[in-house]
């Protein structure tokens, strides 16, 4: 066997690895991630784009943990200069854990952090 074939053997394999993922958690949405939320903290401008106008919002998906503790945080769409804020606003949350069945379950969450120039 060449080089290259078994190089694109391996990579042929470690994709299939890849494309292999864990089940999706449960989606919570609306109002029912609203009630997921402890403590929302105020989403601050960044400092930065003061002169620039820019405005949007920024589409956030968590991950909660069944102990409550954000897990995993990325923002999925909105104006590219303002997901990064998005991100730092929505990680100073706090959350409690979704209850599914009479358990605590982990659980996914879609959140929106509004950035409006007053």
């Amino acid at each position: 066997m060449h080089f290259s074939s078994r190089v694109l053997l391996f990579l042929m394999a470690s994709a299939s690895l890849f494309a292999q993922t864990a089940p999706l958690l449960p989606l919570v949405d609306g109002a029912a991630a609203m009630k997921l939320v402890v403590k929302q903290v105020p989403a601050a401008y960044p400092p930065n784009l003061v002169d620039s106008n820019l405005q949007g919002i920024v589409h956030v998906v968590v991950e909660i943990g069944a102990d409550g503790k954000l897990q995993n945080a990325r923002a999925a769409s909105g104006p590219v200069k303002l997901r990064q804020a998005g991100l730092d606003n929505i990680k100073q949350w706090t959350f409690r854990a979704y209850v599914q069945g009479g358990k605590p379950t982990a659980a996914r969450a879609n959140f929106d952090v509004v950035f409006k120039r007053i």
